[in-house]
């Protein structure tokens, strides 16, 4: 949901800490958004005066009804310290003269958008009211306002995100950034009725110790060597099923670099998707009969890029395994430590940097792979003591895992390291999706899902009843395909 509003007379570093812009955006010529179902206001000059003698500022909001792909219901915007609403029951079935105020905007108070609070199916202005630290909502019969509700308590450390319905309730629950995790709301008569909090190493469709990885590989290049500048100019390559791909896409537009990226032809849409809107060039290939290696490193040399292997680079691993880091140091913080961690493993990047930071900040926590049943190259080579491929053509609803053997390096690591393979079930797969769905409110893509698999149906027997760490990692799926998974029985 797309908002950009202004304290009317309130706090400025308040503003700031609730993660709004403290500048106002500018509205259109007529001091009114020309598209009443969001987005940013068309350009034009700010009006000045009004309340106070500040800048008038404009903020569309997201429709809050939608019935079969038409709009309906009620648009509103700020203008001064007036709410206005606009009746609509189509994307451009309203002008300026329908405006219709709502109510005068207290001084200290930010609106953020319209959510459903009391369960009526009409949106309820919703406002973080500075002076008290307090999340307030005015109940809303069309554009009369009928009531006011405190929601909850506020912090300088929330920011928020969006609106929507995520459980069974008939309210809409309001979505947070508290930090490193995401805050949700559940709200029931108008009030919070329970408080999830989620790391947003799971939260986040890319992981970030995969972005983490990223960095720490373009960040070496040297921008005072003229030679590697040729090389940060002609960009990186990379060849991955998605995640390692759109961490590539985003840490190169980050740095100023092209990246082109050979993804299998059957690749999630979402994945291809992400790649191709942080800038990335997709190259698709087969993944039964052509060679992805061989694809990145033609492309690479054409073009004088670099290529940034997935899980088997010194600097990949590093990365990743920032994940382990956090996730050691915060058991650690809480007097405890893990007997176990599962982890999904395709070429072995991120487990193997983990494990690393198991090896020295928990050495007795035993580090387990988690990968299909069908595909399981790092449990045959464990137990053989030697790379072992997986036969071509073998497949799983994990896509992001579906490496042809393990590396060479991340092998070696994990020879030391690892304590042994754990075999998941495509259905296994599946109800550990649900079960991140309903009860942990995660969306994980399957491949991201393995290692709770691992723990919901395959635990080795001596781990049952332990202290057992899961990495849930990845929610780039395709909607339909999650859909469905999340709507099956179990």
């Amino acid at each position: 949901k797309s908002f950009n509003p202004t304290i009317l007379g309130g706090d400025t570093d308040k503003q700031i800490a609730a993660g709004v812009p403290p500048e106002p955006v500018a509205p259109g010529a007529d001091g009114f958004p020309d598209d009443a179902t969001g987005g940013q206001p068309a350009g034009g000059g700010v009006p000045t005066g009004g309340v106070g003698g500040g800048s008038t500022v404009v903020i569309p909001l997201t429709p809050i009804q939608a019935d079969f792909g038409l709009v309906i219901g009620t648009v509103m915007v700020t203008n001064g310290n007036q709410l206005l609403g606009f009746q609509t029951d189509g994307r451009n079935a309203r002008s300026k003269s329908e405006a219709q105020p709502i109510g005068t905007i207290p001084a200290g108070w930010i609106y953020l958008a319209a959510p459903d609070i009391n369960g009526d199916r009409g949106g309820d202005p919703l406002f973080i009211d500075t002076t008290t630290d307090k999340v307030r909502a005015w109940l809303r019969d069309g554009l009369t306002v009928t009531g006011q509700r405190e929601v909850g308590n506020w912090n300088s450390d929330l920011r928020y995100l969006t609106f929507g319905k995520l459980n069974d309730g008939q309210s809409d629950d309001i979505v947070w950034q508290d930090g490193d995790e995401v805050v949700v709301w559940f709200i029931a008569d108008g009030a919070i009725e329970n408080e999830a909090r989620i790391p947003l190493e799971g939260a986040d469709p890319l992981d970030p110790s995969t972005l983490s990885g990223w960095e720490a590989t373009i960040t070496d290049i040297d921008t005072d060597n003229a030679f590697e500048l040729v090389l940060r100019k002609a960009g990186v390559g990379a060849f991955s099923s998605g995640n390692h791909a759109q961490g590539g896409a985003r840490a190169a537009r980050l740095m100023g670099m092209p990246a082109v990226i050979v993804m299998p032809a059957d690749a999630p849409q979402v994945k291809i998707a992400g790649v191709k809107a942080d800038g990335g060039e997709v190259v698709l290939f087969d993944r039964d009969t052509e060679s992805r290696e061989e694809i990145s490193q033609r492309l690479a040399a054409a073009r004088g890029a670099v290529v940034v292997p997935s899980y088997d680079d010194a600097h990949i691993i590093a990365g990743q395994g920032t994940a382990g880091l956090e996730f050691a140091r915060q058991m650690a913080a809480g007097g405890e430590a893990l007997d176990a961690l599962i982890c999904c493993t395709g070429g072995g990047g991120l487990i193997s940097g983990i494990a690393l930071a198991f090896e020295r900040l928990s050495p007795a926590t035993q580090i387990w792979t988690a990968e299909p049943e069908a595909h399981d190259d790092w449990a045959r080579s464990l137990e053989a003591g030697e790379i072992l491929s997986n036969a071509p053509g073998t497949r799983s609803i994990c896509d992001a895992i579906l490496t042809p053997q393990p590396g060479k390096l991340t092998f070696a690591i994990g020879k030391r390291l690892f304590a042994g393979g754990l075999r998941v079930s495509d259905d296994d797969v599946r109800d550990a999706v649900r079960a991140a769905f309903r009860h942990l409110k995660i969306v994980a893509e399957p491949g991201g899902a393995a290692a709770l698999a691992a723990a919901l149906h395959r635990l080795p027997e001596a781990l049952k009843g332990k202290r057992v760490g899961v990495l849930v990692t990845g929610g780039n799926v395709d909607m339909p395909d999650f859909a469905r998974i999340v709507s099956e029985r179990s």
